[in-house]
């Protein structure tokens, strides 16, 4: 048992669980094809557990690949039926066709916040700038969101979050990259990795939970320092 793409001539019926059965390589169909083709059923053939039937049809592949196609005649097609499946058939691909066209109108998301303040005493000066970044679009969610800060000649910063996240509806998954920002009973950590939350959460990049990134500009990555 495979699944097959099956064609009538040049149209693609769908892609279905095909048992190519016996010597002469009998073709029998899934119960999917027949409940969205008004094709009339004939012998059945149980193949791993599940009931597949022929349908009079001469199938054969194309190109010698994963797929077989037949050209049924208008008597092979049940009279009752057939407008029904047509109807379907016709309302799929104007999903199919409405989706494709309304890709490239998904929305995007700009917003980019800032705050910088400043502030002289008599021994030293001190400046202390915020930023937090997100563009939502098409390929995710990416956002950024930390402080620097200035004061009398040493500078740092903290990065609290800088990474990329997306949801796969589909799949119920929820991918996330970067430095991720997770909050539990325990409190807030920063980890470190790839991050995939499905039902039930887990980390696949072993992460290192960590309360703060300290930086030196300019330059890369001075220290992390661990929790306590």
């Amino acid at each position: 048992m495979a699944e097959r793409f099956v064609y009538f001539g040049e149209r693609l019926v769908g892609l279905y669980p095909v048992c190519i059965a016996g010597r002469a390589g009998t073709v029998y169909l899934s119960q999917e094809f027949f409940n969205d083709n008004s094709i009339g059923k004939k012998d059945i053939v149980i193949c791993d557990g599940r009931p597949f039937w022929t349908t009079g049809l001469h199938f054969h592949r194309i190109d010698a690949k994963s797929q077989i196609t037949a050209n049924p005649k208008p008597s092979d097609f049940n009279a009752s039926t057939s407008l029904a499946a047509e109807e379907k058939r016709q309302k799929r691909e104007a999903i199919q066709r409405a989706l494709k066209e309304n890709e490239a109108y998904r929305t995007s998301l700009n917003l980019l916040e800032y705050n910088i303040s400043g502030w002289k005493q008599t021994a030293y000066q001190s400046l202390v700038a915020d930023l937090r970044g997100t563009y939502y679009g098409t390929s995710g969610l990416y956002a950024v969101d930390g402080m620097a800060s200035s004061q009398n000649g040493s500078t740092r910063g903290v990065i609290t979050n800088l990474g990329w996240s997306r949801t796969f509806i589909d799949a119920e998954l929820d991918l996330r990259a970067g430095v991720i920002s997770e909050s539990s009973l325990a409190g807030m950590a920063t980890v470190y990795g790839i991050g995939i939350k499905p039902l039930l959460r887990a980390i696949i990049l072993p992460p290192r939970p960590v309360s703060r990134v300290l930086l030196r500009f300019p330059g890369d990555y001075k220290s992390i320092r661990p929790e306590s």
